[in-house]
């Protein structure tokens, strides 16, 4: 109930801001498709491509800033709330926020808007009136659409690699740049993700069936048949249950997603821990347990480490830190919500469960799922109309009920990591305050002569 209690009382301090912040991010993610697609028709989409990393940028910034908006709220004491530090942290949680949203695909569907207009504008203004021309101009014109729709996989190899360039020197140099620098850094760190899962889709992801003639793939099938036809009965077990958790394991594991964007964007304030988040899973009793059978091992590995040569131990830590060092904020929100135990877990589970059946838009991309029931109980509502009378009005209506979700829902992530947060500081405060009555306890006075 206290997560219920921390959703509704931020989204009733801040549900106008939210709203508004939620507008306008859309209409510039919009404006930002559009101008790409004029740019892809004109100069070919590889040029688009440069414009697009702006949306999911400013997807980011969207719910960074919704999040920003309840920071207050939940943390009161934090000092730095402006502009500067946001746009900071912006910076530094880019890498992992993208690749989350990539692996829910939440930058597929403004890339599938533009992929789908430009392709269809090109071919409308180099295609039409074919019938009157000739052979040889038609496939000028078809070679034209080609160049203009397929760009080079070794050109996108290239940009990636310049972009990358400039990301290290301008990561180099960062200390000493203006402040106004950072919309460039910005613009930098998304464009060359944006472009390098482009490139890698073109490059090693060409088409489904490529993926299954590798031979690692080959084997793998063959391997997982073999062995299911020896199982019997049970491999039809096996099947069963893979087949119908599928949708349970995306429904666990998108709350939890959005519960590490909330943490990114309060990594500042986490304060929990493994030690006491595996209590909380596994009770003290099992802790102990665990504890005790694995000390060994950790003491053995921590003194072989220590044993390395100095310079091994900097630069293998320096390595981790520059390639998952920007994926700690990750495990740290996850460590936070398991520190809380599995039951606030499970019911924000099925509360933002029950906010996807209604809203599923800006959760994921699902070629196949477009519309929740609120959508189906509105067009209910609404009656049977005519296919354009749905047409012209579909955009406003799924701005009118994404505008009235996504903030329910930023409200109850932040509302689920308000409550993780303060169990944390209680641990804390629990362990310091045994720690000092055990301190007292076992203090004596010297006896007066």
């Amino acid at each position: 109930m206290e997560i219920l209690k921390n959703t509704f009382f931020l989204y009733r301090r801040c549900f106008l801001q939210l709203i508004a912040i939620y507008l306008v991010g859309w209409m510039v993610r919009y404006g930002i498709v559009q101008l790409a697609v004029a740019v892809a028709v004109k100069h070919g989409m590889i040029w688009g491509d440069f414009i697009l990393p702006l949306s999911p940028l400013t997807m980011l910034l969207t719910y960074l800033g919704m999040f920003w908006v309840l920071r207050p709220y939940i943390f009161p004491d934090t000092a730095d709330t402006g502009v500067e530090e946001f746009l900071k942290t912006a910076l530094e949680i880019l890498l992992p926020a993208f690749a989350i949203f990539v692996l829910w695909k939440l930058q597929m569907r403004d890339a599938w808007n533009f992929d789908h207009q430009a392709v269809l504008q090109i071919a409308e203004e180099h295609l039409a009136g074919s019938y009157t021309r000739s052979n040889e101009v038609n496939a000028r014109e078809m070679a034209t659409v080609g160049q203009l729709t397929n760009p080079s996989t070794s050109v996108l190899t290239l940009i990636v690699v310049s972009l990358l360039a400039v990301r290290r020197i301008l990561i180099a140099v960062a200390n000493r740049l203006p402040k106004w620098t950072i919309f460039p850094r910005l613009y930098v760190e998304s464009a060359w993700i944006y472009i390098f899962f482009i490139a890698s889709a073109a490059a090693i992801y060409g088409s489904p069936r490529w993926m299954n003639e590798r031979k690692v793939v080959v084997w793998y099938h063959e391997q997982k048949q073999a062995v299911l036809e020896h199982l019997g009965p049970v491999a039809d077990v096996i099947r069963w249950v893979a087949e119908h958790t599928a949708g349970a394991t995306q429904a666990i594991l998108a709350p939890l997603s959005w519960f590490v964007i909330a943490g990114l964007a309060y990594a500042q304030t986490n304060t929990s821990t493994w030690g006491n988040a595996s209590r909380a899973i596994l009770g003290q009793r099992h802790f102990d347990r665990l504890a005790g059978i694995t000390r060994k091992p950790v003491a053995t590995v921590q003194s072989q480490w220590q044993k390395l040569p100095a310079v091994v131990r900097s630069r293998t830590d320096e390595i981790r830190s520059t390639v998952l060092g920007t994926f700690d904020h990750i495990r740290d929100a996850l460590r936070l919500a398991l520190q809380t135990g599995p039951l606030p877990v499970a019911l924000y589970i099925v509360m933002f469960a029950t906010l996807v059946l209604l809203y599923p838009t800006d959760t994921f991309f699902d070629a196949t799922i477009s519309d929740g029931y609120l959508w189906r109980g509105l067009a209910y509502l609404f009656g049977p109309h005519e296919y354009a009378w749905w047409t012209s009005r579909e955009a406003t209506i799924r701005l009118f009920i994404g505008a009235a979700i996504e903030p329910i829902r930023i409200c109850l992530i932040a509302g689920m990591y308000w409550f993780c947060a303060r169990i944390a500081d209680q641990v804390i405060l629990n362990r310091t305050m045994d720690s000092f009555s055990s301190d007292s306890l076992n203090s004596t006075s010297a006896p007066i002569k």
